[in-house]
């Protein structure tokens, strides 16, 4: 398959030039006529002309107008049409000006501040006109000047309009060039989180997108939006700032009057992205800037803090934690703000610069095997800081857990092309049918980002005891695309179907999320036998083929009520474990029971149990599952209900070949019982399973 056209990957060490940097500070200035709508702004670096319909139509920068007769700077929304009625000046003093085109739907302002090189903008709505399926800003300028285009992804010569025409069109803004490869601006597109800058740029020209801050964007952390392309019927270089739109089908919008998206900044300088990226950090620590005065943007802010924990002691590491408006579908939000943090390894977690107002919280994992939102309605928040204590999530946890494909993190980033970057091709490389063996198959290799196109995806798994009870298939679907139908087989009954609407992501190039989507599947555990058993999804439907649809799943998950207990003893799986410190799950090395084992890095890392049930208490023996495939002991920290003492795993003889590590031990009564190891400098062997007895 050919690379797609003209990119490169980007890191953040990207090739830096001479930032651009001003002879000497010179005032801002500013000429309008209110009556005809028109503007002129200049500053150091730059001279913008304004025309009647509040777009830049003419911009001089580094000695050329960068416009040079293209479409230029404006404001769209596909549910009205952006037609101003007046221009005020609503600050004009020598260190900023600061102009807004005003209509019904409300007001678009440019300010140029003095030592910037660039032009920032804010928008304050009014009457929208109903739902917003399309609201954005839009940079439409010489693609002479500005031959490259880049998002914090992904960094590239854009192809032009010559190039298109001559190309045969695949679908929607996806062409295959006469050299093979295949453009589209989907391949261009990121998550809104992650979104520091975006632009266009030449050899002594960039222009970039500075968002600053996401909070008033829709869609929440998980929303990916456009960035940047080249206009296919003029060929302009198009930088976009989409600040409420349904791409990827997150849903349409109706914003309230009053809400204000902004300010960004469009940075201007001689084409290097590490300088943007530095000017974007620059921009980042100065939120919420304090040289914009306006009632509906306070710059007091609180800081909101507090303590996730999972009530069964699961860990919360890494759990996203969200402010948002009340509803319940963060994919859904845009008509107020949202903030975010991560929790760390104790699962606190702290959200800087919210602003003042009511909101609920929601966290989810963004690993291990917690598929569940969590919800806290009526968070107030004023200028205070506000803690809201320590929290508990009670998400569904069953006894015995078989097997987990893939980590709940509501991507497919950890399967096989799904860590790739965006291309509209990558789904010709997904077998139609494949199979997966639980303890020698791993989700890099053989399970693939999207199940896309009709076909039986074969998972097999072994079991050493009958189960009892019911069992229980998780099944996080990341995204699904032209309407899958799949069919769940459990050792050959079916037991449920998934059906689900096109969320626009697969055949857009999106390889590892959309419109995330959770399906319990509940049967009796009579279905499953001791020895060989199979969970088939057969993938019976698939509109729209030979595009590009399917499912993308996040993770899959088997337990049963069955308690993992075998003659009086309890069996704890180290991968269901609470993990830190770098600690990762693996399933590599044969032989290891359930879904696979840990691996300890050679210092800081930590495994826990939780509510260990100690039954009636007293004297217990702790079987430690182990291999040791080094040739030397390894030796750290076994920590039981706060007491510590020392471990060694001896050498195996491999890492396949496992073995039994007994150590005695006092216990408490009931289920008020901790169990943890750590790695002290010498790492550990990989750890299968503890058994209680």
């Amino acid at each position: 398959m050919k690379t797609p056209f003209g990119l490169f990957r980007v890191g953040l060490a990207a090739v830096a030039l001479i930032s651009l940097v001003p002879l000497a500070s010179a005032a801002v200035s500013v000429t309008a006529d209110t009556s005809a709508r028109t503007a002129t702004i200049t500053n150091t670096f730059l001279t913008a002309h304004f025309n009647s319909a509040g777009k830049i139509s003419s911009l001089t920068f580094n000695g050329h107008d960068i416009i040079n007769g293209r479409a230029g700077f404006y404001m769209s929304n596909t549910a009205t049409t952006w037609s101003p009625s007046s221009l005020k000046v609503v600050t004009n003093t020598s260190a900023m000006a600061d102009i807004a085109y005003v209509s019904s739907m409300g007001e678009h302002h440019y300010v140029v501040r003095d030592g910037v090189s660039g032009v920032y903008s804010y928008f304050i709505t009014g009457d929208m006109g109903g739902p917003v399926g399309e609201f954005r800003t839009v940079y439409r300028v010489d693609p002479g000047l500005f031959p490259n285009s880049f998002n914090c992804q992904r960094s590239g010569v854009t192809p032009t309009l010559a190039q298109l025409k001559s190309a045969t069109v695949i679908e929607d803004s996806t062409y295959q060039l006469s050299n093979g490869s295949i453009y589209t601006k989907y391949d261009w597109a990121d998550y809104v989180l992650n979104d520091h800058v975006h632009g266009v740029f030449g050899p002594n020209n960039g222009l970039w997108v500075i968002p600053v801050s996401p909070e008033a964007y829709n869609g929440g952390p998980m929303k990916q939006e456009l960035m940047v392309h080249i206009e296919s019927n003029t060929g302009d270089a198009t930088v976009l700032n989409m600040l409420s739109a349904s791409h990827f089908s997150a849903p349409a919008v109706t914003l309230p009057s009053g809400k204000i998206f902004g300010p960004w900044l469009v940075y201007l300088n001689n084409g290097s992205s590490s300088d943007a990226l530095a000017r974007a950090s620059t921009e980042e620590a100065a939120w919420p800037y304090t040289w914009l005065n306006n009632s509906v943007y306070p710059t007091s802010r609180a800081t909101v803090q507090g303590t996730l924990k999972i009530a069964d002691g699961r860990s919360t590491s890494g759990a996203r934690v969200v402010l948002a408006e009340a509803g319940g579908d963060l994919y859904a939000v845009g008509k107020a703000y949202w903030f975010t943090a991560v929790c760390d390894a104790s699962g606190n977690f702290s959200i800087p610069k919210v602003r003042p107002g009511s909101y609920s919280l929601y966290a989810y994992a963004q690993q291990g095997d917690v598929t569940e939102q969590f919800l806290k309605n009526n968070v107030v928040v004023g200028s205070a800081n506000l803690n809201l204590g320590t929290l508990t999530w009670t998400p569904p946890n069953y006894p015995t857990k078989l097997w987990k494909i893939g980590n709940a993190d509501r991507k497919a980033g950890e399967f096989r092309l799904g860590n790739q970057l965006r291309s509209y091709a990558l789904f010709k490389q997904v077998p139609a049918n494949l199979t997966y063996t639980i303890g020698t198959s791993t989700p890099a290799n053989d399970w693939y980002y999207c199940q896309t196109g009709v076909g039986k995806w074969t998972v097999n798994f072994s079991l050493a005891q009958a189960q009892t009870g019911n069992a229980h298939l998780t099944i996080a679907i990341a995204a699904s695309a032209k309407s899958p139908t799949v069919e769940v087989l459990v050792n050959g009954t079916n037991v449920g179907t998934l059906n689900y609407p096109n969320d626009g992501t697969v055949y857009r190039s999106a390889n590892q999320s959309g419109y995330y989507k959770l399906t319990q599947l509940d049967f009796s555990s009579s279905l499953l036998h001791t020895g060989a058993n199979s969970v088939v999804f057969n993938m019976t439907a698939c509109t729209g083929a030979p595009s590009p649809g399917g499912i993308e799943y996040d993770v899959i998950k088997l337990e049963t009520d069955t308690a993992s207990s075998t003659g009086g003893s309890t069996v704890l799986q180290a991968e269901s474990a609470l993990l830190a410190g770098g600690v990762t799950t693996e399933a590599v090395n044969t032989g290891f029971n359930g879904s696979g084992y840990v691996n300890f890095p050679t210092t800081g890392g930590s495994l826990t149990f939780a509510n260990v049930d100690g039954g009636a208490g007293g004297p217990k023996t702790l079987s430690f599952r182990f291999a040791n495939g080094t040739t030397a002991a390894r030796t750290g920290a076994l920590v039981i209900n706060g007491a510590s003492r020392s471990v060694t795993f001896a050498p195996t003889g491999g890492w396949t070949t496992w073995t039994t590590l007994n150590v005695t031990t006092t216990l408490n009564a009931g289920t008020n019982n901790t169990i943890q190891l750590q790695s002290n400098g010498q790492d550990l062997g990989n750890i299968d399973q503890v058994q209680v007895q």
